[in-house]
């Protein structure tokens, strides 16, 4: 009983630390790489803590050039998986890549398009494993499902439907 309690004891002090945005930077910075523009230029990723979303596709507002935002606070928040930042990360590279208009407010059409586009990026790399990519796929349903309508608008996804929806185009293009 008392080993139970000092465990206990010692879990809840050094969780805070377990757990900690600083403990999930290398798999955030992992998961935001790698973005170019349709010409294949590399596109520059920033953290921003100022901005309202996970991850912002936007042109710069200098040079106008496209630029990725991320917010590290955010992205910490609701502890998505690996995959599910990658995918957020390349639905916003997919803005660029398929020069939708309006990077910062793009339609939901272009939001449609940038989910399977994204989808396919990523699933890409796992080709000859078709139960990771279904469980890939599960993982970021679950993902968005858990988290409710904050979290949706911060994640940037736009007009709410359901996450299985928004992998159909996927499965279509097999």
């Amino acid at each position: 009983m008392k080993k139970t309690i000092i465990i206990i004891a010692l879990v809840a002090f050094f969780a805070p630390c377990l757990f900690s945005q600083e403990s999930r930077r290398p798999m955030i910075d992992e998961a935001l790489e790698g973005c170019r523009d349709p010409s294949g230029e590399p596109v520059p990723t920033r953290m921003d803590s100022w901005q309202p979303y996970v991850v912002m596709a936007r042109s710069h507002e200098r040079t106008g050039a496209p630029e990725i935002l991320v917010n590290p606070e955010l992205a910490g928040k609701y502890s998505f998986s690996s995959y599910t930042l990658r995918w957020l990360y390349l639905r916003e590279c997919a803005h660029i890549r398929l020069e939708h208009q309006r990077l910062e407010h793009p339609s939901d059409a272009a939001q449609e398009e940038a989910d399977c586009f994204a989808l396919r990026e990523l699933l890409a790399q796992y080709e000859d494993n078709s139960m990771l990519k279904s469980r890939i796929t599960d993982t970021i349903s679950r993902d968005i499902r858990s988290h409710g309508y904050e979290a949706w608008n911060e994640m940037r996804l736009g007009q709410k439907r359901d996450p299985d929806l928004m992998f159909r185009c996927y499965e279509r293009r097999k």
